[in-house]
């Protein structure tokens, strides 16, 4: 996951000014009491990278951890992110508990390919993680964090266009009191509880305003573009789709070796 405009932010003492509350919110979002020992991360210059481990519960919070980053990072900080999930082997040193001092892998190379190539503010799944969820990942992909977007903005010429999934922004408070692990054991109970149509109003109500603000301030057009393929996605979401959750199986689900965003 890349913070977009990182040289001008550097350059204007901004990034010096928030590395502080940078700071909290990687503490918070990532927090030791909030998420399994499974999350974690490593931060240098302009990047934050995720990993987490094999257990369907953890591809779960990788999921929710990425869309809160990406809402907060924005909303209170006016730093935009683009970034991918991936998934595959990778190699860790960690440097303390939740933290990474380095982290290299096929995950990484595929998340990084992949991000590089988009042009908006968002969070892909890439191909390779979206193959890997096997038969069982429509139950992934009914939760609404996760979206289908059939005009993910690449750099890519023809058509500049990829059709797959994304990660919704979301807000801390746009989950369900559960844990993850109550989640996939207790899924009959806990169906359409998670992930609500909290999302929606708050993409309307608080994402896209400081989109609009960051498009203003865009020396050009084509650094105005990905904010206004960004307003687009969120306009082209449908409020009945966020009320939509998968009955998520414990015995189900398939399962996954590792994941990466980047």
């Amino acid at each position: 996951m890349d913070i977009l405009g990182f040289s001008e932010l550097v350059s204007s003492g901004s990034f010096a000014k928030n590395a502080r509350r940078y700071r909290t919110i990687l503490e918070q979002i990532v927090g030791l009491d909030r998420v399994s020992d499974s999350l974690n991360y490593v931060t240098f210059s302009d990047t934050i990278v995720l990993t987490t481990g094999d257990q369907h519960k953890d591809l779960l919070e990788l999921l929710q951890v990425t869309g809160e980053l990406t809402f907060q990072l924005l909303c209170d900080l006016g730093w935009p992110v683009r970034g991918a999930i991936s998934f595959g082997p990778l190699i860790r040193i960690p440097s303390g508990r939740r933290t990474d001092l380095m982290v290299a892998g096929e995950a990484i190379v595929d998340a990084y390919h992949y991000e590089t190539n988009q042009d908006w503010v968002g969070v892909m799944l890439t191909p390779k993680l979206v193959e890997n969820l096997g038969t069982q990942g429509a139950d992934f992909f009914c939760l609404s964090v996760i979206k289908h977007y059939a005009h993910i903005p690449f750099k890519a010429e023809p058509s500049g266009e990829y059709e797959g999934y994304v990660v919704c922004p979301i807000t801390t408070n746009s989950q369900s009191n559960f844990s993850t692990e109550e989640i996939f054991s207790r899924s009959p109970e806990l169906a359409g509880t998670v992930w609500t149509n909290e999302i929606h109003p708050a993409l309307r109500n608080r994402f896209a305003p400081k989109l609009k603000e960051l498009k203003a301030l865009a020396p050009d057009p084509r650094s105005q573009r990905k904010y206004t393929k960004t307003l687009a996605w969120i306009e082209s979401l449908e409020p009945n789709a966020l009320l939509v959750i998968a009955q998520l199986k414990k015995d189900g689900c398939c399962a996954l070796r590792k994941a990466a965003v980047r």
